[in-house]
């Protein structure tokens, strides 16, 4: 249920967050905030990003597509 949940969330997003989590582990925090403003400006630049919102706004379910 969990999974199927995640799953329905952008796809870069996800990527991102796990890419993150597993990094995460070996970076001080300066070095954290710094590799998630990246992460950030990088997926704020996407389709996708724009699809999510407008989805939401228009009551409907987001089409991802990856981009």
């Amino acid at each position: 249920e969990i999974a199927e949940k995640i799953c329905r969330n952008g796809p870069l997003a996800v990527r991102a967050i796990k890419e993150a989590v597993l990094r995460g582990y070996n970076l001080t925090i300066p070095q954290a905030f710094q590799f998630e403003r990246v992460f950030s400006h990088i997926l704020n630049t996407t389709e996708d990003s724009v699809e999510g919102p407008l989805a939401f706004s228009e009551k409907r379910q987001p089409q991802f597509k990856g981009r």
